[in-house]
């Protein structure tokens, strides 16, 4: 028997406060290693591969880019019955503004996924994860006050400015745990809650000036899913996240429905 799966987003509902100075997506549930890297390993699956492209605000010139690539993989441990390995790595270019604001980013993460209780399929997994970011703006392409000269502009007019940096790399650690449990014998109804903390290190990054240092404020994130079986065909997904980045914060919840239609031509 053939089988169609259809998903549907039906609701999503963020309250944004500020924007976070990590790149964003609405659909964060589609790559938890932007969440929490200990929600690694919490699928069905040997692996997960997925791709992800946000274009917003094209009416505008310099509208907001985000393109992601993820992988997941898991493996069991040793002999051990139900316990396992999970690998993940998410590459993610995000691209912004008429300065053309870069954030390009690999973050290979690692889980352990330990099975708590076999009866509920409950698991406790601890993850980390490291990510080497680079970052850069394209200088030319700024404005400023001082090349205004009788309310007229002119690119070629001195700016006044003079800029050391406007690329930096650097590395950062992230952390997280997570719990997962089923809410019937089958399994086809879970849960889970997780919490994590990103820039654990908070890295440098250079500011214009030479003896000038500026530190990545950490980012912090309580998460929690839930999927519900309808039936043979549907089932529904809800998800919430709620990011801290000081000053910034963020909540964001909503919600799915999976459809699957059977090939007619087969029972």
């Amino acid at each position: 028997m053939k089988r169609f799966l259809l998903t549907i987003t039906f609701l999503i509902l963020a309250m944004q406060f500020a924007l976070a100075q990590d790149p964003n997506l609405s659909q964060t549930n589609e790559i938890a290693l932007l969440r929490n890297p200990a929600l690694l390993g919490l699928f069905s699956s040997d692996f997960i591969i997925g791709v992800q492209h946000r274009n917003q605000w094209n009416q505008y010139n310099s509208p907001y880019i985000t393109s992601g690539i993820v992988s997941e993989f898991r493996r069991h441990v040793g002999r051990t019955k139900g316990d396992y390995f999970s690998y993940g790595l998410t590459i993610l270019n995000d691209k912004s503004g008429s300065i053309e604001m870069n954030r390009f980013s690999v973050n290979a993460s690692l889980a352990y996924n330990k099975l708590l209780l076999e009866q509920s399929n409950t698991y406790l997994s601890i993850g980390t994860g490291l990510a080497m970011v680079d970052q850069s703006f394209d200088a030319t392409k700024m404005t400023f006050s001082s090349q205004y000269v009788n309310g007229f502009y002119a690119n070629t007019n001195p700016s006044g400015e003079s800029f050391i940096v406007n690329k930096k790399s650097y590395l950062t650690l992230n952390a997280g745990v997570s719990l997962l449990s089923s809410l019937n014998s089958a399994h086809t109804s879970k849960f889970y809650i997780g919490a994590s903390m990103f820039h654990v290190n908070r890295p440098i990054v250079q500011g214009n000036k030479s003896d000038e240092e500026y530190r990545i404020q950490s980012r912090m994130v309580a998460s929690f899913g839930l999927q519900l079986h309808g039936n043979e065909l549907v089932s529904y997904s809800f998800f919430g996240n709620y990011q801290n980045q000081l000053p910034f914060q963020e909540l964001l919840f909503g919600g799915m429905v999976h459809r699957t239609f059977k090939d007619k031509k087969q029972n």
